[in-house]
């Protein structure tokens, strides 16, 4: 399966679903949650099993970068109103090559900027080194990038500029109505996750 994986970032064969994130208070989309998913004939197709084999294969945080290049692509393809909430795993987010340069550089090849973009740090993960993760959440959010923390536990403090309740993962085959608070400044907002399936789109190579 590695070499497959390796095919599919290769040729980015990945597709990005975009589902409508509403504000439960004054019934509006806020944006859009970018969930990823492999070519749809291929065993990597469903969420668990590409992110998976890229785990068990080291290229996570390469999986990663590509789903963020795509989701990024889509959203700004389809010109969509809002904002683009993006998942990124703990160790992609430490990684070298994960960088606020990097990633404005990103935004700007396709024309958005970095307000438009939120981060959400998701899975469970141990052995994290929380000083690391903070400043790199420190120097996501001087770029101007907003981060949102999603199952970290408790060993991470409200550092981050939102904090999410524990919800189905938007790397799970479920996208059923799950509901997360995310905080961007002083003011909550409740907000949901539309119940249908999502805007299917993938940006060709």
């Amino acid at each position: 399966m590695r070499l497959h994986l390796e095919h599919i970032l290769e040729k980015a064969r990945l597709m990005t679903l975009l589902q409508p994130v509403i504000d439960l208070t004054e019934g509006r989309a806020m944006g859009y949650e970018a969930l990823s998913r492999g070519p749809s004939n291929s065993p990597l197709h469903a969420p668990q099993a590409l992110f998976r084999v890229a785990e068990q294969h080291g290229l996570l945080t390469a999986l990663d970068w590509a789903c963020v290049r795509v989701a990024l692509k889509t959203f700004a393809r389809l010109n969509l109103p809002g904002r683009l909430f993006v998942n990124l795993s703990p160790g992609s987010l430490l990684d070298a090559s994960f960088t606020p340069a990097a990633l404005l550089a990103e935004l700007d090849n396709v024309g958005i900027t970095g307000s438009q973009v939120v981060i959400e740090i998701t899975e469970n993960a141990t052995s994290l080194d929380y000083g690391d993760l903070r400043q790199a959440v420190s120097r996501l959010r001087a770029a101007g990038i907003e981060v949102a923390i999603d199952d970290l536990g408790e060993g991470f403090p409200a550092c981050a500029s939102g904090r999410k309740s524990s919800r189905p993962s938007s790397r799970s085959t479920s996208i059923s109505s799950p509901i997360f608070t995310w905080t961007p400044t002083k003011s909550s907002h409740v907000l949901g996750s539309g119940t249908g399936s999502g805007t299917a789109c993938s940006t060709p190579p």
